[in-house]
Order: structure tokens, then sequence, then C-alpha cells
């Protein structure tokens, strides 16, 4: 499952730039009357929108490796730690990817939102597999 999760954010980072606006701009447009309720900009929102994108996907991937490494032996930190370099290493090949699609280019500030998202998804699963541990013992 890590491995299919890793290929679709990949596969996202491979649609050209119209099309990956396109993709937002229909998130954006049903997300309008909150923006207008909020008094916000259609900017901020754009942008939220995908960074908050980045975040999700690296949520999952972090979670998805922590609880894929946790079979084998080692202290719980140092799994979570290694879900963490996982999606780093899919954050860099992702931006490369970028490169070489027309209209994208790569950000480092897009790996670190992607890293922050792992952190997020990595110490959320060591938390779940701590708590069912720790639930078993008890």
């Amino acid at each position: 499952m890590t491995v299919a999760w890793v290929l679709i954010v990949w596969r996202n980072s491979l649609y050209p730039a119209v099309e990956s606006a396109a993709q937002s701009g229909k998130i954006v447009d049903a997300l309008l009357p909150i923006l207008d309720w909020l008094g916000l900009p259609l900017e901020v929102l754009h942008d939220l929108l995908r960074k908050g994108a980045h975040v999700i996907e690296f949520t999952v991937l972090g979670m998805m490796g922590t609880f894929f490494l946790a079979q084998w032996s080692g202290p719980l930190w140092q799994k979570g730690l290694r879900g963490v370099e996982l999606s780093g290493v899919v954050a860099l090949m992702d931006e490369t990817i970028q490169l070489y699609i027309p209209g994208r280019g790569s950000l480092v500030s897009d790996v670190w939102v992607d890293i922050a998202g792992a952190v997020i998804g990595a110490a959320t699963a060591v938390l779940i597999y701590w708590l069912l541990h720790r639930h078993k013992q008890t």
C-alpha cells in the first residue's frame, strides 16, 4: 500500500501546470462561499489548498511508512524517524519530477511542507501504535 501511495503522489506531479491548476480551481470554486464569508482573497485560498494537498499527501505517507516499518524490531521512535526519512526521499524525487513537466517547477519550500506533513503522519502513527501496544499490555 505504501508503494501504491508513493505512485499516487508522483502521478499528481506528472500533471502539467494547466491541468494541476484546473484541479485546484475546481476545489476553490466549491469553497468560494466560505472564502467570501471569511473575507479572504482568492489567492490565499488557492495557496492554502495547494500546500494543504502537500501536507495531506505526506501525512498519509508518513503514517503508512511508519506502520510499515513498525513490524521490524527496534525502538518505536526510530521507526517514526525512518518513516519521515522515507517520505523526505519521496518528496525530493517528487520535486525533481516536476522539473521536467511543462509549466511546473521545483520548490525547496514544497519539500519542507512535505516533510512537515510526514512528521505529522509519523508522529500520529507512533502514537497510535504506542496506544494500541500499551492497551494490549494492560
